[in-house]
């Protein structure tokens, strides 16, 4: 499954002009795209993007592009045959078991199986999209399909060229019911894998010198960093792009690119593709987009890939460290589009005040969701990713006027958040009991327990305490249209407010 890869005498000088510095000069001599209008085709990340290995990674220390064995079929899973998820939360829908098959023949069947099941296929890379590289693998599993810890979970990976067969089992550990905690920091110096202060989406990533890098520049090389559940926050990262991969920016690739995403939910499928190819539904692409026709700009992309806002006078220069930092804050209520703002600066200069780009997002977009660290065709370190609730993005709990009792929530706060657990206790007056939950809470369960994930509006709902009494009168007597004799054993039921008057009563009324 030897490759021979030529380089272009464009792709030299293009390789020249990054050596030399000047390529954002290059690509500054050109006029910037203008924003399609409604309905138009998208220009750049048009469903995927197309992969080579034209560029050496740039760092020392990296390893050489993976090329195939001459004599042996072997399956090479990037992130160990024993990997951990959700043990700080749930960036996004699926997980992904990522790595390479490689071999003598050119032709390799990819199947896995998940505990035992039945055999499911696996495209092969290079797909011009998510798997890059050659012999590239994805496999997606819905978090909702694994057995929780403290059970486990096995994936058999089998790749069969026709005359050898081999296999891999990978070892799935899914700690479940964890919230990421905000604020959050992903401290590269601190974990040993990026798997431990991240969830890799595609692409062969390591951590050099206290940072996150990505080996080979390549489609949207995507670490998630986060919760399904968080809505409003900021992040802040800083970042150094190295090189950028010319080879094949036509589309899909539509040229390369460096940002941030916020409220993440996870690719979807297009057409029953494995992995899947959508990526469209989110919150917000803040990015800097080098395009294929020279071009490059800083873009707001919103829902369906929309561009929102574009700033085209300032530049991200290769080689020179820079910050990021995206904002997603709901303004009009939690249901409407967020409002997003965007700014960047280089790392020997102090933070703007002012935000480069500022948009309300697209009707449509994911209510909440996580941070995820882009990398399209360009070989990026990303440093420390600081990330930050907004003080109003909290979730509020509203206790409605309840007549004879009372509401006690706890912990007691004015913002939550989502996922946070909050107990409920109604406390009737004397003389009343609990009689069950309204609003957004419901049934009769008393205290009761959850985890919100939205604005709350609770009410309890009280009733007189009721019980019966027994008396025998020691004369004929009436009582609501009921005629009684002296020695009838009478029943009554009483509220305790009325019990309390019988008994202050108790000789009139028996003298009657």
């Amino acid at each position: 499954m030897k490759q021979i890869r030529l380089i272009s005498a464009a792709i030299i000088c293009f390789l020249l002009l990054i050596a030399a510095g000047s390529v954002t000069a290059a690509f500054a001599a050109q006029p910037v795209e203008p924003i399609p209008p409604e309905g138009a085709e998208m220009p750049p990340l048009e469903g995927g993007a197309p992969y080579g290995y034209p560029l050496q990674p740039s760092q020392p220390g990296l390893p050489e592009t993976p090329t195939s064995a001459d004599d042996v079929l072997a399956i090479d899973v990037w992130y160990g045959e024993d990997q951990t998820f959700g043990q700080l939360g749930t960036p996004q829908n699926w997980i992904n078991i990522l790595g390479s098959v490689s071999g003598p023949l050119p032709e390799i069947e990819l199947t896995y199986s998940l505990n035992g099941g039945p055999e499911e296929p696996l495209s092969v890379g290079p797909d011009r999209m998510r798997l890059f590289g050659e012999g590239d693998f994805n496999i997606e599993l819905d978090y909702q399909t694994l057995t929780p810890t403290p059970g486990e979970n096995s994936v058999t990976i089998t790749a069969d060229d026709g005359q050898t067969q081999v296999q891999k089992t990978v070892i799935v550990r899914y700690e479940a019911g964890n919230i990421w905690p905000l604020p959050y920091t992903a401290d590269w110096s601190t974990v040993a894998s990026v798997q431990e202060a991240g969830q890799v989406v595609d692409g062969l990533w390591q951590l050099q010198n206290g940072a996150l890098e990505n080996v080979f520049p390549g489609f949207d090389r995507l670490v998630a960093i986060g919760d399904l559940s968080w809505t409003d926050y900021e992040v802040t990262v800083p970042f150094t792009v190295h090189t950028l991969n010319s080879d094949g920016w036509t589309g899909p690739s539509n040229g390369g690119g460096v940002g941030l995403i916020v409220r993440w939910q996870g690719h979807y499928s297009l057409e029953d593709e494995q992995p899947r190819l959508g990526w469209r539904h989110l919150g917000a692409l803040g990015w800097y987009h080098w395009s294929p026709t020279g071009s490059a700009a800083f873009e707001l992309r919103g829902e369906d890939g929309r561009i929102l806002d574009t700033e085209s006078v300032q530049k991200v220069r290769l080689g020179i460290p820079t910050f990021f930092k995206l904002r997603v804050e709901s303004v009009d209520g939690p249901s409407a589009p967020a409002t997003y703002s965007f700014k960047f600066w280089e790392a020997d200069q102090p933070e703007p005040a002012q935000w480069t780009m500022q948009s309300v997002g697209r009707e449509g977009e994911p209510l909440s969701g996580s941070v995820v660290l882009v990398a399209h065709q360009s070989e990026v370190t990303f440093g420390n990713v600081t990330i930050l609730p907004l003080e109003q993005d909290g979730l509020t709990v509203t206790v409605g006027d309840s007549e004879h009792g009372s509401i006690q929530v706890s912990p007691d706060k004015p913002y939550y958040q989502p996922g946070e657990e909050v107990e409920f206790l109604a406390v009737p007056e004397e003389g009343y009991k609990f009689a069950g939950w309204q609003g957004d809470l419901s049934g009769s369960e008393n205290p009761l327990s959850l985890a919100i994930s939205k604005d709350m509006v609770v009410n309890a709902v009280f009733e007189p305490e009721t019980y019966r009494v027994f008396i025998s009168p020691v004369a004929n007597g009436k009582v609501d249209g009921m005629r009684f004799r002296a020695g009838d054993i009478l029943a009554l039921r009483l509220s305790n407010r009325m019990a309390s008057r019988a008994v202050c009563h108790r000789q009139p009324f028996s003298d009657k």
